[in-house]
């Protein structure tokens, strides 16, 4: 094991400079002989699973909490006077909840690139303090143009996040542990509600006697964000076989384990057969229709929730707590979508479960009388059952899809169809309809159903792909365990790999 990581290193090098490589490949330079298969038992996999869980779990929960939060304070602002201070009108506010989302946009091919070129760690480190100064800085924009260039900034850098993570989680878990994984920091967009909530009341209650209440909230949170930023630095790993927090045997574990998913060793190289190969791949488009028509719904309810709560006619801090409940039902709804797919092993049932739910949640708040608003509210918070879906398309994706460059050509899609409905969203409550935004929350709903149906599409395709290779499986030629392993830390794409089999 003395010359593991380095004998990882050279091979993963060799493989990407080669030309377009196959599973039978001649010179692989004997990767799979430097993982000691035959001394690792179901106990060493699951002590290294453990270790792996205790560092990289807390670690990604804090910054994705961190960054729900920094981007909807936002719509917490909201309840103390914030668009009074700035001499803002309802329409600039929808502006400034889309404007996020260019920002996103902008920065989405930039991160693609670094990701794959910098160490992923150090660099998604550097960009939480970055983006925890641009938070605090909000408290200076006392007007309409400087709100819009620091949300624009905002959104800049909190691009680096969810595809950060996506892929962090992909070098560290098996397919199976992905989803759970994934599940468990993306609930903390849930919490992190909870908290924006809690924060938000007690500003409300006691507020600082030098800030309005609105500046304290993005100060306070902000140096938050940059001291959690600094703590990532110093402790967050990048791959198995350079996690300082495991023993050299340990780090060789690590690998061995993801080895079955068959989505190879990460590869600083751009290959450009990877990116074409994406291009031309159907699921790009599906991933991206089915993504973008859920977030035209997110991006509309996320900044203007609180907004809806008080048209129900209640009071400012009761609307701070109320806005708890939103969260409270993602959290739910993420626990309740894991259990399903660990129930059924299946990424689309979680999903249409969690879309059947939003969609009569968002029919309760749109059509019942102004009289119930109890019933109503009670809509609103079964409505955040759609982002059940978010840890699934993620962890999906991931399982989906293998090659380096062919990775994040997906998750950059991912992207783009993130912040395309996210822009949207916004801009779909207009200021007549305040304050009941009754057309806005009914499309709401029916994009909802949309996604589902393609959902429906992508599974359709993989179930189709899936019997082809099992039709063509019995005339593959077989590979031994030390090829077969070779084989699988080796950068090629799922169509190379004519034993990968892709998830529903």
């Amino acid at each position: 094991m003395s010359t593991f990581v380095d004998g990882i290193e050279k091979a993963s090098n060799s493989l990407s400079s080669s030309p377009i490589p196959s599973e039978h490949h001649a010179e692989h330079h004997g990767v799979a002989a430097l993982v000691p298969v035959e001394e690792v038992s179901e106990q060493d996999k699951r002590h290294v699973l453990r270790k792996l869980d205790w560092l990289l779990l807390p670690l990604a929960s804090g910054c994705v909490l961190l960054q729900m939060l920094d981007k909807t304070l936002i719509n917490y602002a909201n309840l103390m006077n914030f668009q009074k201070a700035i001499g803002i009108a309802n329409q600039q506010y929808s502006w400034l909840g889309s404007i996020f989302y260019f920002g996103y946009l902008a920065g989405t091919p930039f991160h693609a690139l670094a990701l794959q070129k910098f160490p992923l760690s150090p660099y998604v480190s550097l960009v939480v303090v970055i983006w925890g100064v641009v938070l605090a800085c909000h408290a200076a924009a006392l007007n309409y143009g400087a709100f819009l260039c620091v949300r624009f900034f905002l959104g800049f850098f909190e691009a680096a996040i969810n595809p950060g993570f996506i892929l962090l989680t992909g070098r560290f878990y098996t397919r199976k542990e992905q989803v759970i994984r994934v599940a468990v920091w993306y609930s903390m967009n849930g919490w992190a509600m909870i908290v924006g909530g809690a924060i938000t009341y007690g500003i409300l209650v006691n507020p600082a006697p030098d800030l309005q209440r609105w500046q304290e909230l993005f100060v306070a949170v902000g140096v938050v964000t940059v001291a959690f930023g600094i703590l990532c630095f110093f402790v967050m790993p990048s791959s198995p076989e350079t996690t300082s927090y495991l023993n050299e045997r340990e780090r060789g574990i690590a690998v061995l384990r993801v080895a079955s998913n068959k989505s190879g060793i990460h590869d600083t190289h751009v290959k450009k057969y990877q990116i074409f190969e994406a291009l031309k791949d159907i699921r790009l488009y599906i991933f991206f229709l089915a993504f973008c028509t859920v977030n035209i719904s997110n991006g509309g309810i996320s900044i203007f929730a609180s907004q809806i709560i008080k048209a129900f006619n209640f009071s400012t801090p009761k609307a701070a707590l109320l806005g708890m409940c939103q969260g409270a039902g993602e959290v739910v709804a993420v626990v309740i979508g894991t259990i399903i797919f660990m129930m059924t092993n299946r990424r689309d049932a979680p999903c249409l479960f969690g879309y059947v739910i939003a969609i009569i949640g968002g029919v309760m708040m749109t059509v019942l009388d102004s009289e119930k608003r109890v019933a109503r509210m009670a809509g609103l918070s079964l409505l955040y059952f759609f982002p059940v879906s978010y840890p699934m398309f993620y962890s999906w994706m991931s399982g989906a899809v293998s090659g380096t460059t062919k990775r994040i050509v997906f998750n950059a899609t991912l992207q783009v169809a993130y912040c395309v409905g996210n822009i949207i969203g916004p801009q779909v409550y207009r200021s007549k309809q305040a304050p009941q935004y009754t057309a806005a929350k009914t499309v709401d709903f029916v994009m909802f159903a949309v996604s589902a149906g393609f959902v429906m599409c992508l599974t359709l395709v993989h179930y189709m792909w899936n019997v082809q290779r099992d039709k063509s499986s019995a005339s593959a030629v077989k590979l031994d365990q030390d090829q077969q392993l070779e084989a699988d830390l080796s950068d090629l794409t799922d169509k190379e790999r004519s034993s990968y089999r892709y998830p529903y």
